[in-house]
């Protein structure tokens, strides 16, 4: 299976960027950029996933937001956010692009929240054909069981849904921090597996 390299997907985050820019035009925005814990477990452990050998490293972030959209009075006035996750250990690269609501709940002043649904495209491992397939040859099941022991996660697509969830503070008008958690996977909705993926980690925002 042919891998989508690193730098197609941050390629592909680009181009995303500037699709999401084009229908914004110059008003104001936010960039953002942080480091994640690649592929965290904590989620499966909570729901009883199946079991998976974890991906390794850290992830650098980079992306953007636009302002809210205040003409988009149904889904609540949202921004657009496009960016890309950058893995440093060679496993899975992924560009994503979606909607964001930033909201202060109890009227907090500085704190916040912001939930966060898209779409992502990655260059991970789709499947790994099953070894006790009938017919092929011992060399052939044995190349498959080796890369079943591999320490790559099987997603079953190359689009996933992308949701996010975080927890921030403004330290200004323009400069704020947040722990967010970042997943990927296809939600159930393909028979395969579905491993999916969730990296924790802190970015930084600044608003120009």
């Amino acid at each position: 299976m042919t891998r989508i390299g690193a730098s197609q997907v941050l390629g592909f985050g680009v181009s995303l960027a500037l699709i999401g820019l084009a229908p914004i035009g110059a008003q104001a925005g936010e960039v953002f950029g942080g480091v994640y814990k690649h592929d965290m477990s904590f989620v499966r452990d909570i729901f009883g996933a199946e079991d998976k050998i974890y991906e390794t490293g850290e992830d650098f972030e980079l992306g953007w937001r636009s302002e809210k959209i205040e003409s988009w009075d149904l889904l609540k006035h949202p921004s657009i956010y496009v960016m890309t996750q950058i893995n440093d250990s060679g496993n899975t690269n992924q560009a994503d692009i979606g909607l964001t609501w930033k909201s202060r709940p109890f009227s907090a002043k500085k704190f916040y929240i912001r939930p966060s649904f898209g779409l992502a495209i990655h260059d991970g491992r789709l499947s790994i054909p099953d070894p006790d397939e009938a017919g092929i040859s011992q060399a052939e099941h044995d190349r498959r069981v080796a890369l079943a022991m591999e320490p790559k996660n099987e997603y079953a697509s190359r689009v996933l849904f992308n949701p996010q969830f975080s927890v921030g503070y403004d330290f200004s008008e323009r400069t704020s921090v947040e722990i967010s958690w970042v997943h990927i996977s296809h939600g159930g909705l393909s028979e395969d597996t579905n491993q999916g993926q969730d990296n924790l980690g802190v970015r930084f925002n600044y608003r120009y």
